[in-house]
């Protein structure tokens, strides 16, 4: 505070230096716990959960809240005088300092609201106010404006700039030009007033905190609360009204009240409830604050779509075939006993959707209803289903290409050109070493390491996480047009072999009774997972209220129609007895005599597999998004791609992660390889006694190593 005295401030009746009235400040504040820091900010980092502040750029503070009560400082005009003088007659506040020259002729320049305000409180100490305006009008309002040229001891001085005050030891006079005609004119005053503006001290907060056209800290309405969590502001630094001692101090109590309610929300209990409308505002402040969003593209077609996408997977041409064998015909009950207990769920997810329209699905909804704890768990089981789903999702793609090269003779032509299928490239590591001996024991070897990867997982996971990356509108149109294909297909089936039912082979019913029939509950509730995953779109949708709900029914409907029609006609084709096997449906059309429909078969196993690749995909880095947001992951997996419009590194961190189960073995050695390099270069340094020998053949040490086994 470098004002001399402060006469308005309830308390000091007979005025108070500033430096005086700071100390008091913290005396009473260190009375009551409070440990004070002196030194300079440099630095901060509000971009975490905890907040870091450097003082002199080496001790780092780290806070959960943070008041921001920096103030502003007057614009200065410039000339030397001025800060010579400042205190001795100079001065940049009238409401502070005015009462010292009572009876005096004083001038003020400055031609805006605050100009005009202090000229007309000194107007009613002082018997003449000199204003000095640069121009031939001024920028105040009007009604200050008419204010101002109607008090008759205020004299205004047009199209007028100062050139330098005049006095050695306090102000004498004012020397001011006219910049029109170019004279200089003198004139006698005592006390020099300059009102040309307050620049807040917020610059150091800029990267992080929403600032106006003119610099001060924008906070929200009847509070103190900034656009980032945890910070608040508080006095001159936000205030460009009233700028008082008692009003800075009133905003900075509502500070510390406000701080106080947000360290009760956030982190006195352990499971703290989020509110709608505070999940709402959440985000708001979140696309604020980032100035992107996702891009809202999806229609109530292109969400039943990616619903259809995720139910009707690879299982129904492999998992629909056990649960027939167990129940017979009346299987088709049984999808439709699981749509509707599916459906329930529907209408719940439904109602969360209309309320909630955010991309957290299960994870947002637990929050709100249950908490943080609740939500916590939900969300790492959403990442079970989806991230380490897709792991063996990815697997079994690499399974069903690899079955379709089979079928389409590939293997039977490397044999006839003298070459064997390369398996140590479509086989996992671990289940090589654990399942395939004989695989492990022949595998391309590289320093002793077996070259066993599965490729085919590999490059699928790594398109579709490219795919997904890109944007939602690409997304959605692979999703759609391979749902067509998916639909086509199975309607070629339900088509084909509806001329081939023997209606014979439908009786009995229900061969091993009620209890055969919810023997294949597993298997066909497996069938309709991941119709929830399309809830995670919500903050995608072109209105999420309404399409949402629908399009989760749409998928459920269609799906279920289909897996009804499928399972009916397959029971007719051929007894339930002989659908107990993975091909049963290429062996059912190849009892009536069209072996080509295999073929068909296995390459729309490919499709739907990466279709449900795809729906997942998309699902689980927008629930990273989402617990990011709420501070429960690092900042990084919450960031959108401002081009893309896609959580850019949530969608590459998810692919990493089904990727790393592919090559993660190799990752693994490579790990280690690194860690000699370490243990090698801290040997240099701090020489100890080792008892093993470097590892040299003939000078291939660990870097080499390191090298060879990234570039395979």
């Amino acid at each position: 505070m470098t004002t001399t005295d402060v006469e308005n401030y309830p308390g000091y009746p007979n005025a108070v230096t500033g430096p005086k009235m700071m100390n008091d400040f913290q005396q009473q504040a260190e009375r009551v716990g409070t440990e004070v820091r002196f030194g300079l900010v440099t630095k901060v980092d509000f971009s975490e959960k905890i907040h870091k502040i450097w003082i002199d750029d080496e001790k780092l503070i780290q806070a959960r809240t943070v008041i921001i009560a920096t103030g502003a400082k007057a614009k200065w005009l410039g000339i030397p005088s001025e800060t010579r003088l400042n205190g001795s007659g100079v001065s940049a506040c009238a409401v502070c300092d005015g009462f010292f020259y009572k009876g005096k002729e004083v001038g003020i320049v400055g031609a805006g609201d605050t100009a005009c305000e202090e000229a007309l409180y000194l107007s009613k100490l002082c018997p003449q106010v000199h204003m000095i305006v640069r121009r031939s009008e001024m920028r105040a309002s009007k009604i200050m404006q008419d204010r101002v040229i109607n008090t008759p001891n205020i004299k205004i001085y047009w199209n007028s700039e100062t050139e330098e005050i005049l006095g050695d030891k306090k102000v004498e006079a004012v020397r001011i030009k006219n910049n029109q005609t170019q004279e200089s004119s003198e004139v006698k005053i005592e006390g020099f007033f300059v009102a040309i503006g307050h620049e807040p001290n917020a610059s150091i907060f800029k990267s992080y905190i929403n600032t106006d056209e003119a610099g001060y800290i924008i906070t929200e309405a009847k509070s103190t609360r900034t656009n980032v969590a945890g910070v608040f502001a508080a006095g001159d630094v936000q205030d460009k009204i009233y700028r008082q001692a008692v009003t800075s101090a009133g905003s900075g109590c509502m500070a510390a009240l406000d701080a106080e309610r947000y360290l009760a929300e956030h982190f006195h209990y352990n499971n703290r409830v989020k509110s709608i409308e505070k999940i709402l505002k959440d985000k708001e402040n979140k696309v604020e604050q980032e100035h992107v969003q996702l891009h809202q593209n999806l229609s109530v077609v292109d969400l039943a779509s990616l619903g259809i996408a995720a139910i009707i997977g690879a299982g129904v041409f492999s998992t629909i075939g056990s649960a027939c064998a167990d129940g017979g015909p009346a299987v088709s009950l049984l999808f439709l006993g699981i749509a509707v207990a599916c459906g329930f769920s529907a209408l719940c997810y439904a109602e969360f959707a209309s309320r909630i329209p955010i991309a957290g699905s299960a994870y947002t909804y637990a929050y709100a209803t249950f908490g943080e704890i609740i939500a916590w768990i939900i969300g790492w089981d959403l990442i079970l289903e989806y991230a380490i789903g897709n792991i063996t999702v990815s697997i079994a793609w690499a399974g069903n290409f690899v079955k379709f090269l089979q079928d389409c003779g590939v293997e039977r032509w490397l044999n006839q050109m003298g070459y064997e299928f390369p398996y140590y490239l479509t086989t996992s590591f671990l289940e090589a070493q654990k399942n395939i001996p004989e695989l492990y024991a022949t595998a391309p070897q590289l320093l002793g390491i077996p070259l066993i990867i599965n490729l085919p997982a590999f490059f699928i996971n790594f398109l579709i996480t490219v795919l997904v990356y890109i944007g939602i509108k690409e997304s959605k149109r692979f999703a759609n047009g391979m749902v067509v294909f998916k639909i086509i297909v199975i309607l070629i089936i339900i088509g084909i072999g509806i001329f081939y039912v023997q209606p014979e082979n439908w009786s009995p019913f229900a061969p091993n009774g009620f209890a055969g029939v919810i023997k294949g509950v597993s298997a066909v509730f497996f069938a309709y997972i991941g119709f929830d995953a399309i809830s995670t779109t919500a903050e995608e949708c072109k209105n999420p209220q309404k399409d949402l709900p629908r399009g989760m029914f749409y998928a459920l409907i269609i799906a279920t129609i289909l897996y009804v029609l499928i399972s009916l006609v397959l029971t007719g084709m051929v007894h339930y007895t002989q659908l107990n096997n993975e091909a049963f449906l290429a062996n059912a059309f190849t009892q009536i005599g069209m072996n080509w429909m295999g073929g068909l078969i296995a390459f729309s196993a490919l499709i739907a597999t990466a279709s449900v690749l795809l729906v997942f995909q998309i699902g689980q880095p927008r629930i990273w998004m989402s617990i990011s947001r709420d501070g429960l992951l690092p900042k990084k997996f919450s960031e959108i791609h401002h081009k893309y419009k896609t959580p850019a590194f949530a969608t590459i961190a998810t692919g990493i992660l089904v990727d790393l189960c592919s090559i993660g073995t190799l990752f693994a050695f490579a790990l280690v390889c690194a860690g000699v390099l370490v243990l090698q270069a801290r040997d240099k340094k701090q020489p100890i006694q080792n008892t093993t020998p470097k590892f040299k053949v003939p000078n291939i040490n660990g870097t080499l190593t390191i090298s060879l086994l990234w570039l395979v």
